[in-house]
């Protein structure tokens, strides 16, 4: 996987990256199994968790919400990973997308809708063979294809005309 921005060396961090760096690897995103690594082999964080590091107050808010949202919310696991990975579509992102599609297949999404979900513009059918699959109907309200082609670019890039 590529990065778009450098992957920064804890070795290098000021002391306000360094606090986001610890609460990100010692919070509860590094208890329990991780279907992906929060890090490499240096402790350099992967995906969103690195670009948080460049600007730490911001990051510790962004850190902090996603914590709230995830482990203090009534949204089951099943949920929350549909909902991550229909936005990771939405736009294009591959480091969510290579996260959350394991992640989803760790607490019960099944092929359908952690690989065709994820790979295709189009959501999978609500009557997909997935007999554990949370209804999709809750989560295609925002799919691009709702907006018409023409809406979601300027959606997507505000700036194009």
């Amino acid at each position: 996987m590529t990065h778009r921005l450098p992957l920064l060396r804890p070795s290098t961090l000021g002391p306000g990256q360094r606090a986001l760096h610890e609460e990100i690897t010692g919070g509860p995103r590094a208890a329990g199994p991780q279907p992906f690594a929060l890090t490499d082999a240096e402790g350099r964080l992967h995906g969103p968790f690195n670009a948080m590091l460049l600007s730490p107050a911001l990051g510790g808010a962004l850190q902090s919400l996603g914590t709230a949202i995830r482990y203090a919310s009534h949204l089951t696991p099943r949920i929350w990973e549909t909902a991550i990975l229909v936005v990771a579509t939405a736009w294009d992102s591959a480091f969510e997308r290579h996260a959350h599609e394991r992640t989803g297949a760790a607490v019960g999404l099944t092929e359908p809708w952690t690989t065709r979900g994820t790979r295709s513009s189009e959501p999978p059918s609500a009557n997909a063979p997935c007999s554990n699959s949370p209804p999709w109907s809750a989560t295609t309200a925002h799919w691009p294809s709702s907006y018409g082609s023409s809406r979601w670019t300027r959606h997507r890039h505000p700036r194009r005309p």
